[in-house]
């Protein structure tokens, strides 16, 4: 039985912006109030304030009837997508459909506007080949290039993307975030020579996870090194299918 996809999170399939509540003069405008005793002035609505030194009968506003406008901001979503490009991915074109099923959700990400940031690895290190953009060709264009070869350094990727991601939380651009892995996680380079490779992806993993990033597992392999690290983390997964249909990625963003 496949691990629960529909989790919590970015990639439940609603891709939504929520919002929150600014104190500052950026975001949108969506009420007025009064401002509090003591409160410094700023980001007055005139409008509204005239309107209620109108009503009260007087011709000229005064601290009364000062009005701040209330903002709201959209939160900001932040999709890493971390491609394993090592050898494996050749094998049975999964790379082929792996790339597919990337592209798809990509698309949802952008209609809803989402930051896209993508990571490949292979050989002996990760490569950040898109930084964070709202680009949709960008994107695309920077997955499609994505070529296979060489070793999985699956650990050296999955501590690539959290770099993006502790970066864009620290900027303050990124108030939620979802990384979405796709391998067989046949990894074989590790992090600390004499190292387990495996085992260090499952904790770098359970860190990324535990520090409130939703996690996406996209299995391209057919072994249950994925379906493990999923369980490890609670993350949502599922297997891509052998064949270039992508009708399962329906069942992923309906949920």
């Amino acid at each position: 039985m496949d691990v629960d996809i529909a989790g919590d999170g970015v990639l439940k399939g609603r891709l939504l912006r929520s919002e929150k509540k600014t104190t500052g003069t950026r975001g949108r405008a969506v009420s007025v109030r009064p401002f509090s005793s003591g409160e410094k002035i700023s980001d007055v609505s005139f409008f509204s304030s005239f309107i209620a030194a109108i009503s009260e009968g007087d011709k000229r506003p005064s601290f009364p009837h000062l009005r701040r406008r209330v903002r709201k901001k959209d939160a900001t979503d932040l999709v890493v997508f971390l491609v394993d490009a090592s050898e494996s991915m050749g094998v049975k074109r999964r790379m082929a459909v792996a790339k597919g099923a990337a592209l798809s959700l990509l698309r949802r990400a952008y209609i809803y506007r989402c930051r896209v940031a993508i990571v490949s690895f292979y050989g002996d290190s990760a490569d950040v080949i898109m930084q964070p953009s709202v680009s949709a060709f960008m994107a695309s264009k920077a997955m499609e290039d994505i070529r296979v070869g060489d070793a999985t350094p699956l650990p050296a990727g999955l501590l690539k993307a959290w770099d993006i991601i502790r970066l864009e939380r620290f900027k303050g651009s990124a108030d939620r975030a979802s990384l979405v892995l796709i391998s067989d996680a046949e990894s074989n380079v590790p992090i600390m020579a004499g190292n387990d490779s495996f085992l260090e992806a499952v904790e770098i993993l359970g860190r990324i996870s535990s520090s409130g990033v939703n996690v996406l597992l996209l299995d391209a392999g057919d072994g249950d090194k994925m379906r493990y690290l999923a369980s490890s983390c609670s993350a949502s997964y599922h297997r891509l299918p052998s064949s270039g249909s992508l009708s399962f990625i329906e069942d992923i963003l309906s949920h």
